[in-house]
Parts: C-alpha cells; structure tokens; sequence
C-alpha cells in the first residue's frame, strides 16, 4: 500500500494530457469544457478520486498544453478569458478534494500500519508459544491465528463486496429512472472503456434528417452528445452543425455554435454519426482521422455509420493499433493506411436501447 503523498502522485499522474497539433485547437477547448462537466457530475456523486483526477487534468490542459498548441493565438481573448476563470475556480475545488481524499486515504494506511503490526505481534507470540509448548499444541496454535486472519481477511472482503454491490444498484436504480438499464464498467482500471448507451430510435431519427442529402448522393453528418452518470455515458442529443458535403466526405462549421448547444443543454460530446448513401457502412482514412480527434478527447467516442443503401448501421471505434497509426500520420485528405490487421473495431461498448428517445438540434438552416 502506497504511503499518502505516493497515492496522491500517482493520481496526479493519471491527469497526463498530451496534446497533438493536427488536431484544431477547438476539439481541446470543447474537450477542456466537457472534462471539466464529467468532474462535476463525479463530485456530486461523491466519487472524489475521480472527480479530482478530472479537475487536475482540466487544469493542466488549460494552464499547461493549449498555450503550447500552434493555434493558441488565433482563440478569442474572450474564451480564454473565460477558460481562466474557470481554473481559477476548479484549483480551489481540487484543493479542498485533495485535502479529503489525503485525510481518508491516510485513516486507511494507519489501519494498513496497525494491521501489520498486529500481523507482526500474532506471528512473534506464535513463535514464542511453540518454543514452549508441544509442537502439535503450537501448530494448532498457529492454524487458529491463521482461521481468526482469515475470517477477518473474508469479513473485509465481504464488505467491500457489500459497497461495491450497493454502488451497482445504485447505478441501476439511476439508470431505471432513464427508462434504462446497463452496467457501467468502472474506468479504474486501465483499457476498460465506459458503456455509452445509444437510444435506438437515433437511426430513423438521423436517416429522415439526411433523406434529402442522401436522395442526392451527399453525406450527412451529425455529433453524438449526451450525459454521463456513474461511469456511464448515455447519447440524448444529436446536433447537426453547419456543413457542406460530397458522395463521400463532410465538412463541418461554424464551432462556437456547437458550443452553445453543449452549454444550453449541459451535455458533453460522446461521438458522431454519418451517412454514407452509396457504400457500406465503414471508416475511410478521413473519417479515421476524424474520429481519431474524437477519441483522443475520450476513449469511449464511437463513430456510427448509417448506409440505408445496404442496411447497416454499425458503432465503430479505432483500436489500439489504429491510435498508434494515425497518431504518427501526417496526412490529410484520402490516404492509404496498412489495414492489415484493422484499425477499427465495432465499439462493443456502445449500447442500443429501447426505452428512451434522442432529441434533434438541426443547425444547418439557422
């Protein structure tokens, strides 16, 4: 067990963001903006460990990285203004968590110390008694310690089951009130990705919003946003910016009014969804890249392609080899990319749900 000041190292040290040039700074605001709404959602669900991790990872990404993004200048002073102002306030909520999370980690440790101690004294009492008693009497000495070590050792461990079985209800009883129910991973543990749960009537939805682009062979593109709730993402809101398309591309614009939308609703950003009118449903090098700047935000962005022309509709996701190739990729446009073995996956993560409905923000008419 790590000595206080160690545990809060390793804590801080799981905040780590780097940042990546080919990627508009703007992605990193939005992002900056979203992380800093999951650390809310995380601090008032009382989960401080990770709502601390989220503050401190807000506030090296806008103290530390973005002044250092080549696109830093070209930010309204207003926004960064604002950006300020937040970290201001954020650096006093993950103080007053640090000093939380230290008192209650520290209470553990000394138990931790006390236990050891006590483990250190049975044993020595042990040895002592078998110097003076008959071995069989010092074994079965011995073998009492070790049951009475054990049951404590059980009891612990039921407890501790006991917690994580009411925390699980407890999310399940959340997700009942949203017409819902999934299980929610936990992102404790590395490479485990939070479910993001997909209503299923996003598809009819979003076809009937592209049915006139698609009559013409042009392709629609709309993002993914919704809410997060005990390690769980759920999709609410699928937002169509402003945007200009061909038979196998689209371009969005416009950012700061996606931002509006974010705030108005208080949702975060958990992907995005296109058509593709006259292929099958896949990621093309563009739509890898794009989903690359998603997923670099947030491990669970999924990218859903819907082709009515061939009847899919599939969630994908870029694996870890595919994060490594386009990280390193320089290019831009359609570019070829050593698909063997696959960059993306279906993302096994995303959900869809029957129960609830998503709601529509068309922008591109405004």
């Amino acid at each position: 067990m790590l000595e206080p000041r160690e545990y809060i190292k390793q804590l801080t040290s799981q905040a780590n963001v780097d940042i990546n040039s080919s990627i508009h700074i703007a992605m990193y605001i939005r992002s900056a903006n979203e992380i800093l709404r999951m650390a809310d959602v995380y601090h008032r669900e009382k989960n401080n460990v990770r709502a601390f991790i989220l503050y401190t990872k807000f506030l090296k990404l806008v103290i530390e990285k973005l002044p250092n993004h080549v696109e830093y200048s070209t930010i309204e002073p207003s926004r960064i203004k604002l950006l300020k102002k937040k970290a201001g306030a954020v650096i006093q909520k993950a103080e007053s968590l640090k000093t939380i999370i230290i008192e209650e980690y520290r209470n553990l440790y000394e138990r931790h110390l006390k236990d050891l101690e006590e483990k250190v004294a049975d044993e020595q009492r042990s040895e002592e008694y078998a110097k003076s008693v008959q071995i069989d009497e010092a074994r079965a000495y011995a073998q009492r310690v070790e049951r009475e070590r054990e049951r404590k050792l059980r009891e612990d461990e039921e407890r501790l089951a006991r917690i994580k079985d009411e925390e699980r209800k407890r999310a399940m009883s959340e997700a009942d009130t949203s017409r819902h129910c999934r299980s929610s991973p936990s992102r404790d543990h590395p490479g485990t990705l939070r479910p993001v749960v997909v209503p299923d009537n996003l598809r009819d939805t979003f076809a009937a919003l592209a049915r006139e682009n698609t009559h013409r062979n042009v392709e629609t593109c709309g993002i993914l946003c919704g809410k997060m709730a005990y390690d769980s993402f759920t999709v609410t809101h699928v937002v169509l910016p402003k945007q200009s398309g061909t038979s196998d591309s689209c371009t969005t614009s416009d950012e700061e009014e996606l931002f509006d939308v974010l705030d108005k609703h208080d949702v975060v950003t958990v992907g995005w969804i296109h058509t593709h009118p006259s292929q099958t449903a896949f990621l093309s090098s563009v739509d890898l890249h794009t989903h690359f700047s998603y997923q670099s935000m947030l491990p669970e962005a999924i990218a859903i392609v819907l082709s009515d022309k061939y009847d899919e509709y599939v969630a994908f996701s870029i694996n870890d080899r595919g994060l490594n190739v386009l990280g390193s990729c320089g290019e831009s446009g359609f570019h070829y990319h050593n698909t063997v073995p696959p960059l993306f996956d279906r993302a096994s993560h995303a959900k869809f749900t029957s129960g609830f409905s998503v709601s529509t923000v068309d922008l591109r008419n405004r």
